[in-house]
């Protein structure tokens, strides 16, 4: 294309209009909205102001991206418009086309000497409106590296109540701050179905439930059922962390409004994540210094069963799982589930 043109679509009210300047936005909506398109070109400026919106009420896209935008408290109530970029076609200097959707404008000087204009207003033949949907094309297939979840990690009785854990009628008095859930996933592939408003994604991942503790009770390796002993120190645990890893394989369906733009786009998602316990550990420090001990502390293994949801809005994403099966192995410890809630840092996926 000779020339760079730059279009901008905007609703607003008026009659058809060719001018040197851009027309005023009304102060009020009196009218229906309507469609006006102004094409910069060498340095002037065309307005052109179709007579009704009606005829563009399906509209869905746009060919390339440039720039098209519309202004704020003029949307038509029963459309929905969102920032596009646009890309105008020109053969000559006095012939300009911009498509749009399933329609095409074609505004042409008169040739008469004088700054008349003819604009024609025609739908797009089927055949080419495949070639239309550039700009929401989205990858069948996504690969994403290195993604990361933090959030608060506690546990549930069968009841789903909220309780403290116990061994030998010693409770332990859990401390917010400390107690994360942390994943990391290695990589996440995603299937991108029905143009990528439906998704499927999996992945290889490593989750790490912390629990941090108050008192000078902490767990005790190689025992058959989960015990807890009380520290030989003369001061308060300066740190009791006990902490299980897991190697997981999540799997997700999740739904997307606006795969295209996903910085504007409302998401869902629904997963399963089943784990290899890796390793159990605890991390004690007093005024004697700093002990770490790795035992499977009767925790289930080797398998794990979680669910998980996740919701988010452009940048910002959460995430909440549930542990099917309980922490301990049946007959070995208290029947209680993990539970985490927190926020999706790294989501990957980005268009």
């Amino acid at each position: 294309m000779k020339n760079a043109i730059v279009t901008t679509l905007i609703l607003t009210a008026g009659s058809l209009l060719y001018a040197q300047e851009p027309a005023a936005v009304p102060a009020a909506m009196e009218e229906p909205a309507k469609v006006i398109v102004t094409i910069t070109e060498n340095g002037e400026t065309y307005t052109i102001e179709l007579p009704s919106l009606e005829s563009l009420a399906d509209m869905e896209d746009l060919k390339g991206l440039e720039t098209l935008q519309y202004l704020e408290g003029l949307e038509d109530e029963d459309l929905e418009f969102d920032t596009f970029l646009a890309e105008v076609q020109a053969d000559t200097l006095d012939s300009t086309s911009v498509t749009i959707g399933k329609w095409k404008v074609v505004v042409k000087e008169k040739g008469d000497g004088t700054d008349d204009v003819d604009v024609k207003f025609d739908r797009v033949e089927d055949d080419d409106v495949k070639d239309i949907d550039t700009y929401r094309d989205v990858d069948v297939f996504e690969t994403d590296w290195f993604l990361f979840d933090l959030g608060y990690n506690t546990y549930v009785d069968k009841d789903m109540q909220f309780v403290k854990l116990m061994a030998d009628s010693i409770a332990l008095d859990q401390k917010s701050w400390g107690s994360w859930d942390v994943n990391l996933h290695i990589f996440r592939q995603r299937l991108n179905i029905a143009q990528g408003f439906v998704n499927l994604n999996w992945g290889l991942s490593f989750e790490w439930h912390n629990y941090m503790f108050r008192g000078n009770y902490y767990p005790t390796p190689q025992q058959s059922v989960f015990t807890l002993q009380e520290s030989a120190s003369t001061t308060n645990l300066e740190k009791n962390r006990f902490s299980s890893t897991h190697f997981t394989l999540p799997v997700m369906l999740g739904f997307e409004t606006k795969p295209w733009d996903t910085d504007h786009s409302f998401r869902m998602g629904f997963g399963y994540s089943p784990g290899l316990m890796v390793k159990g550990k605890t991390k004690i420090k007093d005024d004697r210094g700093t002990n770490k001990v790795k035992d499977d502390f009767n925790l289930e293994s080797p398998f794990r069963h979680e669910v998980n949801v996740m919701m988010g809005y452009g940048g910002f994403n959460l995430y909440a799982s549930y542990d099917l099966n309980s922490m301990f192995a049946e007959g070995e410890g208290p029947e209680l589930h993990p539970v985490s809630v927190g926020l999706i840092i790294r989501r990957g996926f980005d268009n």
